[in-house]
């Protein structure tokens, strides 16, 4: 087997991993902090992600935010962790994700 890729370290989309384990690694820094000093939170990424899994507007359900670069990272962010129980209602309605 040749080019394989394959690194699943959180329940998110794979192209989201990476972005995922930045936001993580900053949750301590950022808690500490505090959030409301963070203007702007840019992800950068290859055009496949951006096609994939970059949205704009509502995220209705689990199934939208699951595959959202956006709502994966600030939870990354938010919470130092993603579990799949973040993709439920009541995580997302946390008025710190702003979307």
């Amino acid at each position: 087997m040749e080019n394989i890729l394959f690194k699943i370290s959180y329940p998110a989309e794979f192209h989201a991993q990476t972005a995922v384990e930045a936001a993580v690694i900053l949750h301590p820094e950022t808690k500490d902090k505090g959030f409301d000093n963070i203007e702007k939170i840019v992800i950068t990424t290859h055009e496949s992600a951006i096609r994939i899994i970059s949205k704009e507007g509502n995220l209705n359900n689990p199934a939208d935010r699951d595959h959202c670069i956006q709502y994966m990272t600030a939870i990354g962010l938010l919470k130092g962790n993603l579990v799949a129980e973040d993709y439920e209602d009541d995580v997302a309605s946390d008025p710190l994700i702003d979307l």
